[in-house]
């Protein structure tokens, strides 16, 4: 007897779900449509990005316009055949979406609820809806990359891949550490599939735009970028500290990314939400730029889980992330840039203690110990 997957009973809860969302969509455009923003710090990414894609024509035109890889850029498209506030209003509507379906549900219904409000209603989330920045798209990345691995299955390991390197730099260690993980379990057909599901994209965009991006994120353009006081990565704010050498810079980045690894490997049994956190936490810290905006994702993949397990520290690195409100003035743009990485310095520490401590290979050391003790 032949199964019948769509029956009315599971239609019926699609369609309402689709008419919400319609109305939803339909409530965001019309108030981001009369939002006023003239005179404001409003749209300052977004006014910017939607220009390099109006009416479908991908251009890398400056400096200050669109540097996101060719293949990510499939995604916003669409969104270029709109008008710039309704594409605003679609980017944070999924933004807000993504960011609430990240919060882990297999957990106490308090600690649930109490992750959405936090995640939700943080400065940074509100930060990057006003900019019109892509962090949430990211996040959506960094979901599908997880559940892929987590499942075996290379669509949403590739898609997740193709969609989370919108910004490489906050990703590559996770990225690459998925790849070790991989190949230690000799995952020979799940890398095979989703590299050619990622080539198949990547090849094609690249051949199209390729050429455009490598020119916008070389040269002059990078220069205006990398070590300028919104980059919050930890050579950026050494370079800006003091007269430290490449030398010293370069052994500090090796530093953080070898611990990561260590830790990551060590707890390579199961690739955690905050295991994911600590690599794009490390990830910002080694790259050549990122900007505060960043850290709303290993906010949403790592701290946010870790406050439902343990809720005193990860309330108190929710708090200090908060904290950086005082700061959001163009008089503190200097030291908000130090206290976004110190952020991030601070959580890549407690991250890595946590799962550092949850590793499987730490739980045989504590029962061994226990056992001793015992007899």
């Amino acid at each position: 007897m032949t199964r019948t997957l769509l029956t009315p009973t599971r239609i019926a809860p699609l369609l309402v779900l689709l008419l919400v969302l319609l109305l939803v969509a339909a409530a965001f455009i019309t108030f981001f449509e009369r939002l006023p923003v003239e005179g404001t710090t409003f749209l300052i990414d977004w006014g910017v990005f939607w220009k390099s894609i109006q009416d479908g024509n991908v251009v890398y035109y400056s400096a200050f316009g669109l540097r996101i890889p060719p293949w990510s850029v499939l995604f916003i498209l669409p969104l270029g055949f709109v008008s710039l506030r309704t594409a605003w209003a679609l980017l944070a509507l999924a933004t807000i979406l993504i960011l609430i379906i990240s919060v882990p549900r297999r957990t106490a219904r308090w600690r649930h609820r109490a992750g959405m409000l936090l995640l939700g209603a943080s400065f940074l989330t509100l930060r990057v809806i006003v900019d019109g920045n892509f962090e949430g798209l990211i996040v959506g990345g960094v979901l599908l990359m997880l559940w892929g691995y987590d499942r075996r299955q290379a669509l949403p390991l590739g898609v997740g891949i193709l969609l989370a390197t919108i910004k490489p730099q906050t990703v590559f260690l996770l990225i690459a550490v998925i790849g070790l993980y991989l190949l230690e379990g000799r995952q020979w057909r799940l890398i095979g599939r989703t590299a050619a599901i990622t080539l198949a994209i990547v090849i094609p965009t690249l051949l199209w735009r390729g050429s455009d991006w490598l020119v916008a994120l070389g040269g002059e353009n990078n220069a205006v970028f990398t070590g300028n006081l919104l980059d919050i990565t930890l050579g950026a704010s050494l370079r800006r500290a003091g007269d430290f050498s490449p030398v010293i810079i370069l052994m500090a980045r090796l530093a953080v990314i070898a611990a990561t690894l260590v830790i990551a490997w060590r707890a390579r049994a199961r690739l955690t939400r905050e295991s994911a956190g600590l690599l794009i936490a490390a990830s910002i810290l080694c790259a050549p730029y990122a900007a505060g905006n960043s850290v709303l994702t290993y906010v949403a993949i790592g701290v946010i889980p870790f406050f439902q397990k343990r809720p005193l520290p990860g309330l108190l690195l929710i708090g200090l992330m908060n904290a950086a409100l005082l700061l959001n003035q163009a008089a503190f743009v200097g030291v908000a840039s130090y206290y976004w990485t110190l952020y991030t310095l601070l959580t890549w520490s407690v991250l890595a203690w946590h799962v550092w401590t949850q590793s499987p290979a730490a739980a045989q050391v504590h029962d061994a110990i226990t056992s001793v003790a015992r007899t």
